[in-house]
C-alpha cells in the first residue's frame, strides 16, 4: 500500500516544537511492508491541509497518516479539512467523543467538548488503552485519512492500530570499508542487471566507522540474493572486502 504523510502544526513550521513522528511512522511503514512515498510539513490552516491532501492523491496515496491538529483548541481544524477534502462536513455528533473528553475534562464549558466531537459523516474512531487502562485519544478514520494527535507519546499507543500490511520487504546489505566511489559503478550496473530491484548507498555517518552501506530491496528473496553475489564478486575484483546481512 503506498502511503503518504502529512505533518500538521504551525508549531512545527516556526520551530516551537521538534517533530518526533516522522521516524517511528516511517518505520512502522517499513515494517508492514507499505511503501511511503512522502512526507509533507504543513500549518494549521484548512486550505494548507486540504492542498496536502490532495496532492497525496494526486501522487498515488492510497492510505494518508496525519498528525496533528485533532485536539480540543481553536486551531484543531485536521478532522474538518479532511472531511472537506472528499466532500463532506463535520455535522456529526460522535457520543464516543463525548463519553471520552467528559471523563477526560470533566465539566469544563460544553462549547468544547462539542467543538470536539464534531466529526465527519462516516468516521470510524480506533480507541488506544493507554498504561493506567483507560481508553486513550482515537485515530480518527475519515475515508483514506488516519487523523493522529501530534503528542509522539500518543501517536506511540496508536501506530498498532493503523492498517496492517503483508511484513518488510526482503533486503539485504552487502557494506565495505571504502568510499562510495569504489563502489558507484558497480551499483548501477547491478541495476542494470537486475531491474526489479532498487538500491540505496549509503556513507560512513561515523569516523571511526569507515563501511559504506549498500542496501538492496525487491520483491523476490532469490533475485536478491543473485544480485549480492554479483555485487560481492565485484567488490572483491576491486581489492575489497565486502560483508552481507541479509537473505
Amino acid at each position: 500500500m503506498r502511503v503518504a504523510l502529512i505533518i500538521i502544526g504551525d508549531e512545527v513550521l516556526g520551530a516551537e516544537v521538534e517533530d518526533r513522528n516522522i521516524t517511528p511512522l516511517l518505520q512502522w511503514a517499513a515494517e508492514q511492508g507499505h511503501r511511503a512515498q512522502s512526507v509533507q510539513v504543513v500549518g494549521d490552516e484548512i486550505e494548507e491541509i486540504t492542498t496536502a491532501l490532495g496532492r497525496a492523491r494526486s501522487d498515488g496515496a492510497e492510505a494518508i497518516i496525519t498528525t496533528g491538529g485533532v485536539g480540543i483548541t481553536h486551531d484543531d481544524r485536521t478532522v474538518e479539512a479532511v472531511g472537506r477534502s472528499l466532500g463532506l462536513g463535520c455535522t456529526t455528533e460522535s457520543q464516543e467523543m463525548i463519553q471520552l473528553l467528559t471523563s477526560w475534562l470533566g465539566h469544563e464549558p460544553e462549547g468544547v467538548r462539542r467543538r470536539s466531537s464534531q466529526v465527519p459523516p462516516g468516521t470510524q474512531l480506533h480507541f488506544p488503552i493507554m498504561e493506567d487502562g483507560r481508553q486513550g485519544w482515537p485515530i480518527f478514520q475519515v475515508g483514506d485519512c488516519y487523523c493522529l494527535p501530534g503528542i509522539p507519546r500518543l501517536v506511540a499507543f496508536l501506530i498498532p492500530l493503523l492498517p496492517k500490511g503483508p511484513g518488510p520487504q526482503p533486503k539485504a546489505e552487502v557494506s565495505f570499508e571504502g568510499r562510495e566511489a569504489d563502489s558507484a559503478e558497480l551499483l548501477e550496473e547491478m541495476l542494470r542487471r537486475f531491474p526489479d530491484l532498487s538500491a540505496g548507498s549509503y556513507p560512513p555517518t561515523k569516523r571511526r566507522n569507515r563501511r559504506v552501506r549498500l542496501v538492496i530491496k525487491g520483491t523476490d528473496a532469490t533475485m536478491i540474493i543473485a544480485a549480492c553475489e554479483w555485487l560481492e564478486t565485484g567488490l572483491k575484483a576491486r581489492g575489497l572486502d565486502p560483508e552481507r546481512c541479509g537473505p
